[in-house]
């Protein structure tokens, strides 16, 4: 007979069962037996619930070990109880599991993930907002208007197309798993919801658009009114994108702390980037000479001096507002695309970043290199960017850095 029991410290029920050559076995069963709750009815019945549930895994274990029944078959129920454990079923108990709690427990078993399981765990979140009240309802109630309803909603968000499509591989995955569990009759991700990553797409500015830009910049900037300073910040910053690969958020809030000057013109710039400011990770990369030529009039200002103050105190949307207005000022075409309720443009300052490793795979730098240059958490290069570099780390990719022209 298979027992369950509660063993502390262990904050899961422990399952004894006997195998089929009358060996005892000893597992942890994944299910808590004191789970939280608002309230001590809430967590009475959900300890209720959690030791039924374990009781069965443990007769389900022991029954497909006398039925004589493959390793595979255990491990398959084994894997479904634990699953089933995990989840949060729908609002009236009856009709399955939700699609939040099923999708969570399905992430919990993707043990090969390691960062990856940030970035999944995002995309669930995402899909779970966008589902709303609806989440809580059961997985297999899910149909493909919901997939296309999402497809629109991110659409409209302005993602590009390669970060949808990432979204919809995860849930195709998930499904799969959840067809084959008999969570859903069919998975309602398919080929044909996939998007052509053509169409969305941002493209890098070229060295004659970035040279009329800044040219414009710096007439304008031979003013002494706010236009004129303001415009100087763009220049600025744009140097900081084009020459360092940095996008808006982080050209327009470098400091003077953020530079090492060095000797020789061979400077560094040492900055958290915002994208991954969560964690903690700290990129270090040699100074282009243009721009390290371009900010040796501030080496002497104080540490907290911020190169562009005035477009620091903008709030992102009007950042962006400000330089699309400069483009079209430059005679550049935003190339919008329109949407139902937003307009993605072609060129933003993005464009300087994607100028910037277009340059850089212009100019043959291997690939890896470009990824420490762009600063892009690759799988393959992620654990290097959970800490600082050293300089005498990045000092290997001044060289590459120096072909952007």
């Amino acid at each position: 007979m298979a027992l369950v029991k509660i063993e502390l410290p262990r904050k899961n029920y422990s399952i004894y069962y006997m195998d089929r050559n009358h060996k005892l076995q000893h597992v942890s069963s994944g299910i808590p037996h004191s789970p939280s709750g608002d309230t001590a009815q809430e967590r009475r019945d959900r300890a209720a619930r959690n030791w039924r549930i374990a009781v069965a895994k443990a007769n389900d274990l022991e029954t497909a070990e006398s039925g004589n029944k493959s390793v595979v078959y255990i491990r398959a129920l084994y894997d479904a109880a634990m699953s089933r454990a995990m989840g949060i079923y729908a609002q009236n108990g009856t009709n399955g599991m939700s699609t939040r709690g099923y999708l969570d427990a399905w992430l919990e078993l993707q043990t090969h993930l390691n960062e990856g399981r940030k970035v999944y765990q995002g995309y669930i979140d995402c899909f779970c907002a966008y589902l709303g009240a609806r989440q809580t309802e059961s997985v297999a109630q899910l149909d493909q208007r919901d997939i296309q309803g999402f497809i629109a909603a991110q659409v409209e968000a302005s993602l590009a197309a390669s970060t949808i499509n990432n979204k919809l591989h995860m849930l195709e995955t998930s499904f799969e798993a959840a067809e084959h569990r008999g969570h859903m009759l069919a998975n309602i991700v398919s080929e044909y919801d996939y998007l052509d990553e053509n169409r969305l797409i941002r493209k890098p500015f070229t060295v004659e658009q970035l040279a009329a830009l800044r040219e414009r910049w710096a007439f304008i900037g031979k003013n002494e009114s706010e236009e004129g300073a303001m415009a100087l910040e763009w220049i600025t910053a744009s140097k900081f994108a084009g020459y360092q690969g940095m996008r808006l958020g982080d050209a327009t809030n470098q400091t003077v702390a953020n530079i090492d000057f060095g000797e020789q013109g061979k400077g560094f710039v040492i900055w958290k980037p915002e994208k991954t400011e969560h964690l903690e990770r700290v990129v270090t990369l040699p100074l282009h000479s243009k721009l390290h030529r371009h900010l040796l009039a501030m080496k002497n200002a104080g540490v907290q001096t911020q190169f562009t103050p005035r477009l620091a105190a903008i709030r992102r949307p009007e950042q962006c507002t400000r330089f699309k207005q400069e483009l079209i000022a430059t005679g550049i075409d935003p190339e919008d695309y329109k949407l139902r309720k937003r307009v993605f443009s072609a060129y933003s300052f993005h464009s300087h970043k994607h100028f910037y490793v277009d340059a850089l795979e212009k100019a043959l730098v291997p690939q890896d290199r470009r990824k420490l240059l762009a600063a892009h958490s690759s799988d393959e290069a992620h654990s290097r960017y959970l800490h600082a570099w050293t300089r005498n780390e990045a000092e290997v990719l001044r060289q590459d850095i120096e072909k952007v022209a």
